[in-house]
């Protein structure tokens, strides 16, 4: 990995100029595909697809992540114009803050106002099952407790303030969207709202910090970079 890698305006803007080389797509959406579900992707129409290592300053997938396979694919899926990620870096791997915050700020450069995230994670509330659903409504951020931020250091005015407020950061409205469509086909008893707890990882939690976590109101925890949040 190229830890001397910055996600800075000029350097962001350098990916974004190769990437437009390939696609006149001014992606709207942004899409995250977590462990498994790569395969979205082939749903994509009219799709670019670009490998990581090819565009300028962007991190090179290690593979190390079973799923996790390395591309950048624009196009059209659901009427809209996105940008999916087929696989991301996980702070576990060794990949800097910087690294991680390049790609979402690639995408926001690229255009996108919305961002679907999705990873697997393990259940903490009791009335959860194996192949639930739940989409996020508030989260803990146990690494920032430890200033482990992407947005530490000099601020990048190009891609936000100072002092970013969180309160609506999972977007009220989109929640609502989500329990709407699966009420409408017939899987809502599958999708629960929560609270997600991120830790770092790479090992998984002893017991007593589960049972802490429970007390702590997370329903779900996981080693997804909520930092993508913060970008």
């Amino acid at each position: 990995m190229n830890t001397a890698i910055i996600a800075n305006y000029k350097n962001v803007s350098t990916a974004v100029d190769y990437i437009r080389k390939f696609t006149n797509i001014s992606p709207d959406i942004g899409i995250i595909c977590g462990s498994g579900l790569g395969k979205l992707v082939e749903d994509i129409e009219e799709q670019t697809t670009i490998p990581y290592g090819d565009i300028p300053n962007f991190p090179r997938t290690t593979a190390s992540v079973a799923g996790h396979i390395g591309n950048l694919v624009l196009g059209s899926l659901g009427g809209h114009k996105v940008v999916a990620m087929q696989g991301r870096f996980h702070m576990y791997e060794g990949y800097t803050n910087e690294e991680i915050a390049f790609p979402i700020r690639v995408m926001k450069l690229l255009g996108v106002r919305v961002l679907l995230i999705t990873n697997l994670a393990g259940g903490i509330n009791r009335k959860l099952k194996s192949g639930d659903f739940v989409v996020i409504k508030g989260h803990i951020n146990f690494p920032g407790f430890g200033l482990n931020n992407v947005l530490v250091g000099p601020n990048q005015d190009e891609f936000g303030p100072r002092f970013l407020e969180l309160s609506n950061a999972y977007n009220r409205h989109l929640r609502q969207l989500a329990l709407d469509i699966s009420r409408k086909n017939n899987f809502y008893d599958l999708v629960h709202e929560g609270v997600y707890a991120f830790n770092g990882g790479p090992t998984y939690e002893t017991p007593d910090e589960s049972n802490m976590l429970l007390k702590l109101g997370c329903d779900a925890v996981g080693k997804f970079e909520i930092y993508f949040l913060n970008l």
